[in-house]
């Protein structure tokens, strides 16, 4: 049996259909981000045994597929003399009438890293 013809039969076809979609996802990801992806497909293939004697293989199959992700940007702050980080670089005056910059850690203070969602201090999700 030719290796397309076993990869056809592997899972009742869901392989070589997730070798399909993975592809086509993989293709979008790069067109969209300009970065790499990739697919590996995973075969293993095992020795079935009667009466110590090998009369079949049992074969598997497993498809991995990595899109490219966008890139993030990073953003620049400043560290206070108490060590919290600033979008106000302290070495500047404050402008007349401008509102004080929020600390960044003040502003995360209660957010929970697990679904984003803000939450009373103990509270859990």
């Amino acid at each position: 049996m030719s290796f397309l013809k076993t990869l056809e039969m592997l899972a009742g076809g869901r392989v070589l259909q997730d070798c399909e979609d993975g592809i086509a996802d993989v293709v979008a990801a790069v067109k969209a981000t300009g970065g790499k992806g990739e697919i590996v497909l995973k075969m293993k293939v095992n020795l079935h045994e009667a009466d110590g004697q090998t009369t079949s293989v049992n074969v598997s199959g497993d498809v991995s597929v990595k899109c490219p992700r966008p890139a993030r940007g990073a953003a620049t702050f400043y560290v206070r003399k108490d060590g919290a980080l600033s979008t106000r670089d302290p070495r500047q005056p404050a402008l007349p009438g401008m509102p004080e910059d929020e600390d960044v850690e003040g502003s995360l203070r209660g957010l929970s890293v697990i679904d984003g969602q803000r939450r009373a201090s103990g509270e859990t999700a």
